[in-house]
């Protein structure tokens, strides 16, 4: 942004409402947009929508950015910002169109009436829509031509130094997973290869499985369940990254079942496994092939179990590789995931292209459209209210009225 000389640069207000505050909305959104506001380069409010004094910050917006939001709830927001003219900007990082499809039992909501109605709306009606996949991207073009795949940040403050390459103190390999229990269907299709690396260098290596576990038909190999530990997942995100990083892992594991709804996914497991120090075996999908070379900054299987057990033995066998890969990754989510990296591409990229001059509106007229709106929607809730719930209502108008009436005459409750 160019500047005259002496004249400083403007702040911009930007608001963030978000569907639920979930990893993905940190990472995607609120850390590089609170690392701005740190810098002094933007005014940031975050919120859910219910959660958000919206009388107060609408007015005063210049650019909204809406996360993963659908719900009627959300949908009002959204009406109140077109009628006011604001730019808004659409983040998603999860396919909810091919979800609803499959009917992905944790994301039963988009089942709901008019859900999906909303989510078009939202892609449609956005200035620009921010995805981090090329899947994502493509599906969204249907509804938004404006899309962009945009960088996740790693907030490399949540780590502590680690001695690269440390294997545990008996000196065995240590191959891990981090992921929550929704995860535990992805381990299930590599469990045969990770029985195989059991019962072939069990000696040698042990597992660790962090949140998801290995499922089979059967019982679980008792080789690999012999030499396995499991660890509850720490649902907090910073402590969860904390925990993978301490935990001295030598190799990682990335697995995806091979469908669309993974194909849409971020590339999350190789940023955390990258930044933490550890070298990772990859399912060989878009969503990986986007940022991995096989062999030099992770090693990417097929969706066959041979495969699988190559790559993870390749890791086991070769610790110049594991030292290769391991450097070669964090070098690569430093360079293009750092916090300073992804904050300033939101910056130029994003916020000042989009945001709206302050010169270019009134508050108090914002404030006045705002208040109007407001009335009409309660007006067409009174409408579709049962008898008792407009009761309710119209008791509530009136003491509100009573005591706004007896505040103009100057008298004190």
């Amino acid at each position: 942004m160019n500047n005259s000389a002496g004249q400083a640069e403007r702040k911009i207000s930007v608001l963030v409402i978000y569907a639920g505050l979930i990893p993905s909305v940190e990472i995607s959104v609120l850390i590089p947009l609170r690392y701005l506001a740190q810098q002094g380069k933007i005014d940031l409010v975050a919120g859910a929508a219910g959660e958000l004094n919206l009388k107060a910050v609408l007015p005063q917006c210049d650019l909204v950015v809406f996360s993963r939001c659908c719900m009627p709830h959300e949908y009002i927001v959204l009406d109140y910002v077109r009628q006011l003219n604001i730019p808004y900007v659409y983040d998603i990082d999860d396919n909810f169109f091919r979800l609803a499809e499959a009917k992905e039992p944790t994301q039963m909501f988009l089942q709901q009436e008019g859900v999906l109605d909303n989510l078009r709306a939202f892609i449609s009606y956005a200035q620009l829509v921010k995805t981090g996949s090329e899947q994502l991207r493509q599906d969204m073009q249907a509804y938004n031509r404006n899309i962009v795949i945009h960088p996740y940040v790693f907030d490399f403050e949540l780590i502590s130094e680690r001695t690269p390459f440390s294997k545990d103190e008996e000196g065995k390999i240590v191959i891990g997973y981090a992921g929550s229990l929704v995860h535990s269907k992805d381990l299930k299709n590599i469990t045969d290869a990770l029985a195989s690396i059991a019962r072939k260098y069990a000696p040698r290596v042990r597992f660790e499985f962090y949140g998801a576990k290995p499922e089979q038909s059967g019982k679980l190999d008792p080789k690999l369940l012999e030499i396995s530990t499991f660890i509850r997942y720490q649902p907090d995100y910073a402590s969860f990254i904390r925990d993978v990083s301490g935990r001295g892992w030598d190799i990682a594991l990335a697995p995806l079942a091979d469908n669309i709804a993974n194909r849409s996914k971020t590339n999350n497991k190789y940023r955390e496994y990258a930044a933490c120090g550890i070298a990772g075996v990859y399912s060989n999908m878009p969503v990986y092939q986007s940022c991995v070379v096989d062999g030099e900054n992770g090693m990417l299987a097929d969706y066959t179990c041979q495969s699988w057990t190559e790559k993870i033995e390749e890791l086991i066998c070769n610790e110049e590789l594991r030292k290769r890969i391991t450097s070669n990754a964090y070098l690569d989510v430093r360079k293009n995931n750092h916090i300073d990296a992804v904050a300033r591409k939101w910056y130029e990229d994003i916020i000042l292209p989009y945001a709206l001059d302050k010169k270019r509106y009134s508050i108090e007229l914002r404030k006045k459209q705002l208040r109007k709106l407001r009335t009409v929607y309660t007006l067409r809730q009174y409408v579709n209210m049962s008898g008792k719930g407009k009761l309710q209502l119209l008791i509530i108008g009136i003491k509100s009225l009573a005591k706004k009436m007896l505040r103009e005459k100057g008298v004190k409750k």
